[in-house]
């Protein structure tokens, strides 16, 4: 239960913190079409500054859209599957998933030494800040995946699947 009260903890956290990066992101990019167009003058760092807020701003995303199962899904042939099949693949998924997340996370990690000594263009930004989005956001994905229970596999029969328009009529 710890690991699901710090999963759920640290989710609210990333999502405070990918409103704070889309409002700056939307904000800086807005501020470099004003300075280009309207004033002629370009900021030498606006792109540059926007573009690692949207790195930033995709991967925390990813992981409360993993926290909360959001992902996209094609769950049609997973219905016609007896319910023990079904529960097998959503397993085997997850574990696909899980190891992808750690394959993810070492090599994000061992980049970061090789990205350090470079710097970004315009702020001169260590690249090593833009690069940790991958091993962080991989690790707190995988916390999130271990956390929260599986979900109940979808009903066995499509056209008894629920759905907001009620059950499929007979053929």
């Amino acid at each position: 239960m710890r690991a699901r009260r710090l999963s759920d903890r640290l989710n609210r956290l990333a999502e405070r913190i990918t409103v704070a990066l889309l409002v700056a992101m939307v904000a800086v990019i807005l501020l470099q079409v004003l300075t280009r167009y309207l004033l002629q003058r370009p900021l030498s760092w606006s792109e540059e500054v926007g573009r690692y807020l949207f790195i930033w701003l995709i991967f925390l995303g990813s992981s409360v859209c993993l926290k909360r199962e959001g992902h996209v899904a094609v769950t049609l042939l997973l219905s016609w599957l007896p319910e023990g099949a079904r529960r097998g693949v959503l397993i085997g998924g997850r574990w696909l998933v899980g190891a992808f997340l750690v394959i993810l996370a070492v090599e994000g990690l061992r980049m970061l030494p090789v990205v350090a000594p470079q710097r970004s263009p315009a702020v001169q930004l260590s690249m090593a800040w833009v690069y940790a989005a991958v091993p962080f956001s991989a690790l707190l994905m995988l916390l999130h995946l271990l956390a929260v229970p599986l979900p109940p596999p979808p009903p066995g029969n499509p056209r008894e699947a629920p759905s907001e328009h009620g059950p499929l009529p007979p053929r």
